[in-house]
């Protein structure tokens, strides 16, 4: 039996006819897991089946369809179909061994990461308890092929609760889709409570409180890359020298003007969304300081009533700045500092700063417009970047409400094989358009992935 919050019980006899409010087609034979459905026969009378309340919403919206655990039994299709004269199942065998798993370093010294378009069938997922942050999130997540490849990758690896924490879970939560293959109807809705064993080590309040998504995503990015640094060999990035001979790198101390070591340890996180930009710092009479960082999430300043744009807030990111107050030899001397992209990302993540740490966190209640297509300025890279710059949105995360201590979050995601916008709105998943999706005031985080 299946305990679940707000628990609605539908009764079926024998005869395969069911019963219960708002029910009105016979279940019929598909491919759920364990997760969606417990079923419990009773050889005789009939069986039971536990759902959640929204389920039933969901079924009376949507029309979707129930199914048993072990699909490949035919012979028990009798039981779930209307009027028939059905007999107890024969025993169930007991299941087939799982494929061995190898060791989670053997399997990384062979993977490849690829942006080969992979589609989920979408499921909604259930909020009991100030959890839209997290459900925007995960949602996202699966949209990101790289991403969610690499967790289908991972799940052949043997992988620890203790020593693989959020890799587990992550893993874990990929295993609750199916592929996309045609199927006319949505995945039922649940609940990731397994998934709430993170906001422990991100936030113990964070289990009854609302928390910011983007804090989250960054969370969830960095645990991830920690635990698979451990089990593979690091491989620190380098970079070429700039172009112009008069500038020197100085990175810790150490002045090179060929090959900079930036410390940066790869990761397969790294290979998706890691990204490098470089700050130089100008100071007359003196060489040019380098400093090169990483990111995962790029963070944009939207406070600027010039700024209303995705375009016009990477220009005044990546524009020269003036540095007031710098002393050199006893007196002030004039410095700049600028910021190119000095890498980008397989999927670029995009963080809209709307929210000030002023007045309880005020929210910026101005519509920054995006494209659908980011095409990447020379003026906002290194000189003589290579590899494509051209962008596709796949997803963004919308934060509704006028301060952090109070909101809603949603997730728009693009389904590439139905070509089309769904809203992901906890347990709800709703068509949309791109329209809607790019005239959005309330967009908070927006996820590309390079063409």
């Amino acid at each position: 039996r299946l305990s679940t919050l707000n628990p609605r019980t539908v009764m079926s006899s024998a005869d395969g006819s069911v019963s219960g409010p708002a029910w009105k087609d016979p279940f019929l034979l598909g491919s759920l897991t364990p997760v969606d459905l417990s079923v419990v026969f009773n050889a005789g009378v009939g069986f039971c089946v536990t759902l959640p309340e929204e389920f039933e919403k969901y079924q009376h919206e949507e029309g979707a369809r129930l199914s048993t655990l072990n699909p490949k039994k035919s012979d028990w299709s009798s039981l779930f179909t209307s009027g028939s004269n059905s007999t107890p199942p024969p025993e169930v065998s007991e299941p087939e061994p799982e494929e061995e798993k190898e060791p989670l370093s053997a399997l990384l010294k062979e993977l490849k990461i690829t942006s080969e378009p992979l589609c989920i069938l979408p499921r909604g997922l259930s909020n009991p308890d100030n959890k839209c942050f997290l459900n925007s999130v995960m949602q996202a997540f699966l949209f990101c092929s790289p991403f969610c490849r690499l967790l289908t990758d991972l799940n052949k690896a043997q992988l620890s609760r203790d020593n693989h924490p959020v890799l587990y879970r992550l893993v874990q939560f990929r295993n609750q889709f199916r592929e996309y293959k045609g199927q006319s109807a949505k995945g039922i809705p649940f609940t990731p409570d397994f998934l709430y064993d993170t906001l422990e080590v991100f936030n113990p309040l964070a289990i009854n409180f609302q928390e910011d998504a983007q804090e989250y995503l960054s969370f969830l990015l960095n645990k991830a890359h920690e635990e698979l640094l451990k089990e593979c060999q690091p491989v620190k990035r380098k970079r070429a020298a700039l172009d112009d001979d008069s500038w020197h790198q100085v990175v810790k101390g150490a002045v090179s003007e060929a090959i900079v070591n930036t410390g940066i340890e790869d990761s397969p996180i790294c290979t998706i969304f890691g990204g490098l930009q470089q700050s130089t710092l100008l100071k007359k009479g003196m060489s040019p300081s380098v400093n090169v960082e990483s990111f995962f999430c790029l963070p944009l300043d939207i406070h600027d009533n010039a700024i209303m744009s995705l375009e016009s807030a990477l220009s005044m990111y990546t524009a020269k700045e003036t540095i007031e107050g710098y002393v050199g030899n006893g007196k002030e001397i004039p410095v700049t500092k600028q910021v190119k992209l000095e890498k980008l990302p397989m999927i670029l993540i995009i963080h809209l700063k709307r929210f000030t740490f002023f007045n309880n966190g005020t929210k910026i209640q101005k519509n920054i417009s995006y494209p659908r297509v980011l095409h990447i300025s020379p003026n906002w890279v290194r000189p003589n970047m290579g590899g494509s710059k051209t962008y596709n949105l796949i997803a963004t995360i919308s934060h509704h409400g006028a301060s952090t201590r109070a909101g809603h979050y949603t997730c728009d995601s693009f389904h590439k094989d139905t070509n089309q916008w769904l809203r992901f709105d906890d347990y709800k998943v709703t068509p949309t358009t791109t329209d809607k999706v790019i005239n959005n005031g309330d967009a908070y985080i927006l996820f590309y992935q390079k063409d």
